[in-house]
């Protein structure tokens, strides 16, 4: 819906702050830039685009080549990260930008050719390859790492038996009757605006009291933080939401569960492959809330162990259809924060590469383009090297 305005929704951008060991400004310039083209030819999708009804990646000779550069290698001289979310806009490609007054790079991914996890892992492989500072590879053979669908991937069927469409029809409408969602107060918007950046960082010596605490009560952190969510949500909710379940989906990462080569997260960054599953919860206390979120976030999601793949291709078409469609004028519009939980991000990006080029990461932070009146809340932590 927000195409017409040149905006996207759900764009999945990695702000990193990164130190090139003594590379003058021209030559990190240079470096960025090849390692940006090596990203390309062991990930093509990055290079995709989308025609309304398919996904094209087009195999590049130099002139072409050099008009993708173009497009998706950005220098941002005297701005900052910030200011361009606020005004950032819909791009052709997936796309790399560099902000030499803070050593900053953003790397901007459209939702639909990764995932949150895929684009962390995305970024390990890029800094490897700005680290290795190869030469400039020769095109023809990189589309045979195109990325498969997440059905295709995981072999999930699309075609459903009676009964499971039975259960996805059930599970879907189960889900939409409790909307709208308990939510946050808004002020009205005439248009959308930009995406605006808040952190709240808690020191390292946080995280192991953190991680003993959701131990003792047999949590997940993502179950802890998506408690405090509904419950601070139904706090600070208007009267007209306030006695509304907290109804939104949960967001898992499929990656674990593929089977070779596509849980190889190295090998396999980009592909959309999580999955999105129906939450609803009324208001309660803490602990309820809690053991009831654990349920969601610690379910077993194996192809073959799980019986969600029954229906969920059922239900993601009906989800597809219902997003798709204009929202009725006598419904508000969802308000609730969303959770995307990407846990611990050590092992998926170092703290240190050691190339030809010395690549430091002295911090890193998913961001996503959010177009309408609504929080994400990213939830991660790290150890690195501290």
């Amino acid at each position: 819906m927000y195409t017409p305005l040149n905006k996207e929704q759900y764009a999945v951008n990695l702000r990193a702050t990164v130190k090139l060991g003594k590379l003058s400004e021209t030559e990190s310039i240079a470096a960025l830039q090849r390692a940006w083209v090596n990203t390309r030819f062991q990930h093509p999708m990055i290079a995709v685009t989308d025609d309304g009804n398919n996904l094209v990646y087009e195999v590049p000779d130099s002139t072409k080549l050099s008009d993708w550069i173009g497009k998706s290698f950005l220098v941002h001289k005297g701005e900052k990260v910030t200011e361009f979310l606020l005004t950032a806009l819909l791009q052709d490609y997936q796309t790399l930008h560099y902000f030499p007054e803070t050593s900053e790079i953003l790397m901007r991914t459209h939702h639909l050719l990764t995932d949150g996890i895929g684009a962390v892992c995305l970024l390990d492989r890029f800094l490897t390859y700005l680290s290795a500072d190869e030469t400039l590879p020769i095109f023809g053979s990189e589309q045979l790492r195109l990325a498969p669908s997440h059905t295709e991937a995981a072999g999930i069927s699309t075609v459903l038996s009676p009964s499971a469409e039975a259960t996805a029809e059930e599970v879907f409408m189960s889900f939409v009757t409790k909307m709208p969602s308990v939510g946050l107060p808004i002020l009205p918007l005439s248009k959308p605006g930009g995406t605006k950046v808040f952190t709240l960082a808690s020191p390292l010596s946080t995280l192991p009291k953190l991680l003993a605490a959701v131990r003792k009560h047999k949590l997940g952190v993502a179950a802890a933080v998506q408690s405090a969510i509904i419950l601070v949500t139904h706090e600070m909710a208007p009267p007209a939401l306030a006695k509304r379940d907290f109804s939104t989906i949960a967001y898992f990462s499929h990656r674990e569960y593929l089977p070779n080569p596509y849980s190889d997260m190295a090998a396999w960054p980009m592909g959309l492959w999580m999955i999105g599953l129906p939450l609803s919860q009324p208001q309660a206390d803490f602990a309820t809330t809690a053991n009831n979120m654990q349920a969601v976030y610690g379910q077993d999601l194996g192809i073959d162990t799980s019986s969600t793949f029954e229906w969920y291709s059922g239900f993601s078409a009906r989800m597809a259809k219902l997003l798709a469609s204009p929202m009725p004028d006598n419904v508000p519009p969802p308000t609730q924060p969303q959770l995307s939980s990407i846990g611990l991000l050590d092992g998926k990006v170092k703290a240190h590469y050691e190339g030809k080029v010395k690549v430091e990461v002295e911090s890193l932070e998913p961001i996503v383009d959010m177009m309408a009146a609504q929080i994400v809340v990213y939830q991660w932590y790290e150890y690195f090297d501290s």
